[in-house]
Formats: structure tokens, sequence, C-alpha cells
């Protein structure tokens, strides 16, 4: 059985939320995320996103977790997103976990 990328990409997220992964706009509503008011500081440039293998998708998310203020959850941040590697018709989804003492 042959399933399209839409299809794929349906049951991917599908699966993710099932395992608690949290698209940011999701995280933004998130009542919890009230005391998210300082972004945290980071490096990042567009030299660091061409040096990711993946096109900078790596990294965004890694900018997302702290433009958004996310790591004042105090709590693990499951993560989750979906882009579109540029040049290319290929969609990625991209699964982060944040605020974590261990890998």
């Amino acid at each position: 059985m042959k399933y399209s990328t839409t299809d794929f990409l349906k049951a991917a997220t599908h699966t993710a939320e099932h395992f608690g992964f949290k698209t940011v706009e999701k995280l933004r509503k998130d009542p919890a995320c009230k005391n998210c008011v300082a972004a945290l500081d980071h490096t990042m440039s567009e030299a660091d996103q061409k040096s990711d293998t993946h096109g900078g998708i790596s990294l965004k998310s890694i900018q997302s977790f702290c433009d958004e203020k996310l790591h004042a959850l105090n709590a693990p941040v499951l993560l989750y997103s979906t882009e579109s590697e540029p040049g290319s018709d290929n969609t990625s989804l991209t699964l982060n976990i944040f605020n974590v003492p261990k890998s």
C-alpha cells in the first residue's frame, strides 16, 4: 500500500501529538506559558543555518524554543514542526525535546 506525502505527514503528526509533542502555536496557548516572558539569548545566525546539513531546519527548532521563551515552562518541552526544505519539494517533520537534564 502506497501513501501520499500528505497522508504520511498527517499520520506522522498525529503520532507525534499522541506522544505529547506540540507545535509552537499550541505551546503558546498553553496556560503554563503565561510565565514565558523573557527570551533566551542565542547566537544563531544565517551562517549557522547554512552549515546545518538539513537546510537549517534543525536550528530553527532551537531558535523557536529560545525566541518563544519556552524555557520558562520549567517542564520537558516536546516540540514538533513541519517545514519544507529550501529548494526542495520535501517536507520534513522535526521532533525536539527541550528542558530535560539528560538525553
